[in-house]
């Protein structure tokens, strides 16, 4: 699997009124094909814990639909038996039957007795795995630390439970509210359908952004570069972060090509409008107007394409997710099974949601075997050092070549200003003299303007890629790892809390990466 599935969780009330079932099914069966259609190449999972009423009856409807269900549970499957009625019990094993996945929640909050709270953490689990979570709800407000429908939605829209985000980003959480009467219910009202959100258009943008990847990942071809050997790979959670890590690290490294493409055009094209007045103007070819307006035009198309493809924003975004998925298949690897997405900045919150969200889609299944610690050292602390040693060398490279190749431009344009001050001043007759047509004086004017172009746009070409900025970086990411080799050696017992730390430190190095990376976007100036 290299795609990201939408993820909509479901919580509900037990006690629902016979007669609301026909208009709850339409209700749910509309939301479903409503979010099928916002994202036609994604698959759409249901997250559902099987719970008599509500959740057994979205699951008929999404299983009937074709969507996959997968199924976290409060307890083992023979322990939660014992909470169904004799005619709820054949639907639920039917049910079980028919999922894709089934297993046994970990408990998220710091353990106590009770099998409360056990539905508690399955209701917490399913909210934080979800792209949005569907509520059959009357709407009343839950208790501190219940564990019904109205915490579900808690936790959903403000992550309300112990150890949960305390700073969470504005344009996080979604709930499709399907109003439903309870037969506990005081007094019935009809059932209608509203979404929640903590930001209108959140849900929307962030299904659209999943299902773009999802379309990219359709036509990418495959890339076979892994983080840790195949044989760690056994597991659904570990199989499913390696091969979208693959494609995503493919596609951005396919979007920073195009990029670099469309920039050194952008460059030969700001030397041919130079080109192009300079002769029109100096040597009067009148043809170069046409010259001028053809690379104008060509220009403008080209920034139009580029900026519709959205190819620098893809490869920053692209590349964000790829390093997240490989921190987090490195934690997960390690038996830290939390969603690295708890250690983004706030600004990645706001600016990473979508990939807050698939990180945890991609969460969803059991418990596997953790891999040796010694395989993620290798993959991990040695492979990285590596890297950013290689990344600083190459990047400082390019910078040095920059800085002398615009050195020496400015010092063709120096000298080309003191051949024409000669020749002004010195030896006027020689500057009139003609060749090809033109005399030596209007021929030095145009290569005089052309060599100043060419450094400009040069610098600008390389300025757009931040390399000194780069080299510093990886430099100081080289350091760290260093470190952390250290630390791994002296320090046998601190390893875990070491790779908790190191893997927050490369979350904020890339987004502070990506922070300054937006600022190199293309753009139309001459």
């Amino acid at each position: 699997m290299s795609n990201i599935p939408i993820v909509v969780g479901v919580t509900g009330h037990r006690d629902l009124r016979k007669e609301d079932l026909p208009a709850l099914r339409s209700a749910v069966m509309a939301e479903f094909t409503k979010i099928k259609y916002q994202c036609p190449h994604s698959e759409v999972w249901l997250l559902s814990s099987l719970a008599a009423g509500a959740d057994m009856l979205c699951a008929r409807v999404a299983l009937e639909m074709g969507i996959s269900l997968i199924c976290p549970l409060p307890m083992e499957q023979t322990e939660y038996e014992k909470d169904f009625a004799a005619e709820e019990l054949d639907e639920f094993r039917d049910l079980i039957a028919n999922a894709t996945e089934c297993f046994v929640v970990e408990p998220i909050e710091p353990v106590v007795e009770g099998r409360d709270f056990l539905y508690r953490q399955a209701g917490i689990y399913v909210a934080v795995h979800s792209h949005v979570l569907m509520a059959l709800w009357d709407g009343k407000a839950g208790t501190e630390y219940g564990c019904g429908t109205a915490e579900a939605v808690d936790f959903m829209l403000h992550g309300n439970y112990h150890d949960g985000n305390a700073f969470r980003a504005a344009n996080d959480g979604a709930v499709i509210h399907i109003k439903t009467p309870r037969l506990s219910g005081q007094k019935p009202f009809p059932i209608s359908t509203e979404l929640l959100e903590n930001e209108p258009g959140s849900l929307e943008n962030v299904i659209k952004t999943t299902d773009e990847f999802n379309l990219d990942v359709e036509k990418s071809k495959s890339n076979e570069d892994g983080l840790l050997p195949k044989e760690y790979l056994v597991g659904n959670v570990r199989g499913r972060l390696q091969s979208v890590y693959s494609v995503a690290d493919g596609l951005s490294g396919d979007r920073q090509g195009k990029y670099m493409k469309t920039m050194g055009a952008f460059a030969v094209f700001g030397v041919l409008l130079v080109l192009f007045y300079l002769l029109y103007d100096e040597a009067e070819w009148k043809f170069c107007l046409f010259g001028y307006g053809a690379t104008v035009a060509v220009y403008a198309l080209i920034y139009r394409t580029i900026t519709g493809a959205r190819q620098h924003e893809k490869y920053l975004q692209y590349r964000a997710l790829a390093e997240t998925l490989r921190v987090q298949l490195y934690f997960h690897a390690l038996g830290i099974s939390e969603s690295v997405c708890d250690d983004f900045t706030w600004t990645q919150k706001h600016d990473s949601t979508w990939i807050k969200e698939a990180v945890c889609a991609l969460l969803i299944g059991g418990k596997e075997a953790t891999v040796p610690i010694e395989a993620v050292k290798f993959a991990w602390l040695d492979g990285q050092l590596n890297y950013h040693r290689n990344a600083s060398r190459r990047d400082e490279k390019k910078h040095r070549i920059r800085e002398k190749v615009t050195r020496r431009m400015i010092i063709c344009t120096v000298l080309t200003w003191v051949i024409v001050t000669l020749l002004e001043y010195g030896f006027g007759d020689v500057a009139f003299r003609v060749v090809f047509g033109l005399n030596l004086r209007t021929w030095l004017k145009i290569i005089w303007g052309c060599i100043s172009a060419v450094t400009v746009f040069f610098s600008g070409f390389y300025g757009k890629q931040s390399l000194e900025r780069k080299s510093i970086d990886h430099k100081k990411m080289a350091a760290l790892f260093e470190q952390a080799e250290n630390e791994y050696l002296v320090y046998p017992t601190r390893r875990m809390e070491m790779f908790r730390q190191l893997g927050r430190e490369e979350l904020i190095e890339n987004g502070n990466w990506v922070s300054y990376c937006r600022e190199n976007r293309p753009d139309f100036s001459v």
